[in-house]
């Protein structure tokens, strides 16, 4: 019976101990609770259990603490995007295919059957969008880009006359 008794006593810590972990800030009262206790115990393993769990919260406590305030994951974005839709400057129909080029980067990319384009994870500068299409006049816009901004750009093209 005593050792159930103790098996009992160490269930109903740990059980005591997660539901603590729910709270953020209860780590102070658990611990302080099973310091108070391990003075009444007679058992020595008991003891050694007790001084553990007590070693445990402050542990688990100080992680889940810094896990929550010392991550990486910023509270501002640091890259911006630009998007937009190529059409026809007499129709105003969108351009499929078209290829859209983001300078000084390099990156190119053609429109969709909708005309649309977009750049992700730009770093912050400014950049020239220059749009291409066969039978038609280059045309091209400058943007700056910013942190956190999905700047739109469309850009119309003028055919070429035959």
């Amino acid at each position: 019976l005593p050792a159930s008794l103790g098996l009992f006593k160490i269930n109903f810590l740990l059980t005591y101990f997660a539901a603590a972990n729910l709270e953020l800030f209860s780590f102070n009262r658990v611990g302080l609770w099973i310091f108070q206790h391990i003075s009444i115990i007679h058992s020595p393993k008991m003891k050694n259990v007790l001084l553990r769990l007590f070693i445990l919260t402050f542990i688990a406590g100080g992680i889940i603490v810094c896990a929550a305030g010392c991550s990486n994951n910023n509270d501002y974005e640091i890259y911006g995007a630009i998007h937009g839709v190529i059409t026809d400057i007499s129709s105003g129909q969108p351009l499929d295919n078209a290829t859209v080029v983001l300078s000084p980067s390099g990156l190119s990319i053609q429109t969709d059957v909708n005309g649309s384009y977009k750049f992700e994870n730009l770093e912050i500068q400014q950049y020239t969008v220059t749009v291409q299409k066969l039978g038609y006049q280059a045309n091209r816009k400058v943007i700056s880009v910013v942190p956190g901004e999905d700047f739109q750009v469309d850009i119309q093209l003028t055919q070429i006359p035959q």
